[in-house]
């Protein structure tokens, strides 16, 4: 077993944890931190350059909550210039006791078990191969770091993320995707997936989907996927398709799209504590990058409205995660 049934909730007040990017020229910029949002509070700063400590990332990646509420799991380069070199850390809500739980220079997305007692993440390598490739596969450990182990034993040039676990521990969703020697996804090898996690068993729910998360009751996924083709993005010589937000029933089935958005970028999906809403980031390609903010919007697709956003886009937004 990696996981187990999470505690009672004891956090009443809503609070959205989100990245904050500040992109303002001049010296000391750009800005990243992660921040905690109350409805009719100013934001408050946990970790990061705004509050000119030690911690000086570079981005950060998914944020995880601890079933709790009393800890943000997240991944980041803290030396700044270091490249890809992103390690796993945690710290407590009000922003004391920062912990560094690896030391791998390729730890990203971990994932709180229900009962807090197991974060599963991605850990990457790169395979030793011209061009040399990378991959990930799905690692767990206590929120000490400590009992490492690993979970997936996939093949060369595979690439893994955990994206969320069932509230009854039972089940978690990830995602894979797999490419050949020249680069191209094979689709079919990648996807989403849910596994079991008594028995390490996996089912793919579908080919084209992920950052994909359960409802609170369990009985629904909230995920992006890039099925509709509804616009574009464009990045130097780079082009990728839009995604959009969609919902399902946890067996995959009532598939339903919840977002119409040519030319922007739905991703992240976050349920509130009691179901009603969904947080997510939606980005629109500026230059070489995605200038983006967090809105909001019900299960059903009505009262989509923007919980976080710069309208100069100054400021970024992104990575929501409700507090339990």
């Amino acid at each position: 077993m990696i996981a187990d049934a999470a505690p009672a909730p004891v956090q009443p007040v809503p609070t959205l944890a989100a990245v904050r990017s500040t992109t303002a020229p001049g010296p000391g910029y750009p800005r990243y931190d992660i921040v905690l949002y109350r409805p009719g509070r100013k934001l408050r700063v946990v970790v990061g350059d705004s509050l000119r400590s030690r911690v000086r990332p570079m981005e950060f990646g998914r944020l995880s909550w601890s079933p709790h509420g009393r800890r943000i799991a997240f991944a980041t380069d803290l030396r700044r210039n270091s490249g890809s070199a992103n390690d796993i850390y945690t710290v407590r809500a009000d922003g004391t006791h920062l912990r560094r739980l690896t030391r791998t220079r390729g730890a990203f997305e971990p994932v709180w078990s229900p009962g807090g007692k197991t974060i599963v993440f991605s850990r990457h390598s790169r395979l030793r191969e011209k061009p040399p490739y990378l991959t990930s596969t799905l690692w767990a450990m206590r929120p000490d770091g400590s009992h490492r182990r690993r979970l997936t034993h996939s093949g060369a040039r595979v690439l893994e993320f955990p994206e969320s676990f069932s509230p009854d521990g039972k089940s978690l969703l990830f995602a894979r995707t797999s490419v050949d020697e020249s680069g191209r996804v094979d689709p079919n090898a990648s996807g989403l997936f849910v596994m079991d996690v008594a028995s390490s068993a996996e089912r793919r729910l579908m080919v084209d989907g992920g950052a994909a998360t359960y409802s609170p009751d369990g009985r629904q996924i909230a995920y992006v996927s890039t099925r509709d083709r509804n616009g574009e993005l464009n990045y130097a010589e780079q082009t990728t398709p839009a995604a959009e937000l969609y919902v399902m029933r946890a067996d995959g089935t009532h598939q339903r799209r919840l977002t119409r958005t040519h030319d922007l970028n739905e991703a992240n999906p976050s349920w509130s504590s009691d179901g009603k809403r969904i947080a997510y980031q939606r980005g629109k390609v500026i230059e070489n990058a995605q200038g983006m903010v967090i809105r909001e919007i019900r299960p059903n697709g009505t009262r989509s409205r923007p919980l976080l956003a710069d309208p100069k886009l100054d400021t970024w937004f992104n990575n929501p995660a409700w507090r339990p």
